[in-house]
């Protein structure tokens, strides 16, 4: 941790050099997540002959395309945060892992209380009051303004005029996946992706958003104002605002209950005035998604896909949650899959 420190400190005086007798306090280690590793710390400085504090968070990014993602995330939350979007303040990104051993981004620090931790303790309270008429209802309010935002102004230039056809995205995202599928050997899961198929027709894209693709309560800040922030943007993409709403489903019907799958999405449609469409064919596209990212990370290890190692064992520890999504699956389109029954065996022994 010292040399990591020692580290940050030299790069941030040769980066900010009008923060003069720049140095790091509180440095600490607060990564809880799978796919990045987070430290938090403040810098002291010197500026017009005033000290100041300001406090910081560093993301180092894992895997074969960290540098990506590094940049991918950096830019998005910029525009984002020029959007007015309240996201954390994004400072600077760096590709070059000879720095500090990987990429990474630093951007600005809420100190606030995790949504996670608030829903978590109404659940196991049976608190259904706070759930209902405070956590769901600013949970969706702030899952409907980032679909609702204008999406060509935080897209990239060159995909502005892909997706004129309404069956566009979704036939180029379901051949993507298949490619994906091909590319790590997981044939086992084209069912899913054919089920997925033949129903194209049913499912046309109105609606192009900005989509986050991981937007649960783990990932929603709240200061002691009670302003809310919206972080972890390393998958955030644009496409059918429904892929973001059906893995957002999945995960809390997964970790939960389908009672509060249910109320998010009767929620969502209340205050967006808009009956959602074929909202299944959503929560089955999250189903192979997550069933991949399962299955590599068990067979080929989550590194693969630019998660922590640690990610295995996490898995494991809520184990739970895979075996309710394969029955889903199975509810849903009658299909099973070997593979994963024989991992559900391996995780329960």
């Amino acid at each position: 941790m010292k040399q990591l420190k020692d580290k940050i400190l030299k790069y941030l005086k040769n980066a900010c050099p009008s923060k003069k007798d720049l140095q790091i306090n509180e440095f600490c280690n607060i990564t809880n997540g799978w796919e990045t590793e987070i430290f938090s710390f403040t810098i002291v400085f010197q500026e017009n002959g005033n000290e100041k504090h300001e406090g910081l968070i560093l993301r180092m990014y894992l895997g074969n395309f960290a540098e990506n993602k590094a940049v991918k995330e950096y830019k998005s939350m910029k525009k984002l945060f020029e959007a007015k979007y309240p996201v954390p303040e994004p400072l600077l990104v760096e590709k070059d892992s000879s720095i500090l051993g990987k990429p990474f981004m630093m951007m600005g620090k809420i100190d606030g209380e995790n949504m996670g931790k608030r829903f978590l303790i109404a659940l196991e309270t049976s608190d259904q009051e706070i759930i209902d008429s405070k956590i769901i209802p600013k949970f969706c309010e702030l899952f409907i303004n980032l679909h609702d935002l204008d999406w060509e102004s935080v897209s990239d230039e060159k995909i502005k005029h892909v997706y004129s056809n309404p069956y566009s995205f979704i036939v180029n995202h379901l051949s993507n996946f298949e490619k994906k599928l091909d590319y790590f050997n997981k044939g086992e899961l084209k069912p899913i992706i054919k089920w997925l198929t033949d129903r194209i027709i049913n499912v046309p894209c109105h609606k192009m958003s900005v989509i986050h693709q991981d937007f649960h309560p783990h990932n929603i800040l709240i200061t002691k104002n009670e302003e809310h922030y919206v972080i972890d943007w390393s998958s955030c993409s644009i496409g059918d605002f429904r892929i973001d709403l059906g893995w957002t489903l999945l995960l809390t019907y997964a970790f939960t209950s389908k009672e509060i799958r249910d109320k998010i999405l009767s929620t969502y449609e209340n205050q967006s005035g808009e009956k959602i469409k074929e909202i299944e064919f959503f929560e089955v596209l999250a189903i192979c998604r997550r069933l991949f990212d399962i299955s590599i990370s068990f067979s080929q290890g989550a590194e693969e896909l630019g998660m922590r190692k640690e990610a295995v064992e996490k898995m494991k520890e809520s184990g739970f949650h895979i075996k309710k999504v394969y029955s889903l699956l199975q509810e849903k389109t009658g299909i099973s899959i070997k593979g994963i029954e024989n991992l559900l065996i391996e995780i329960s022994e």
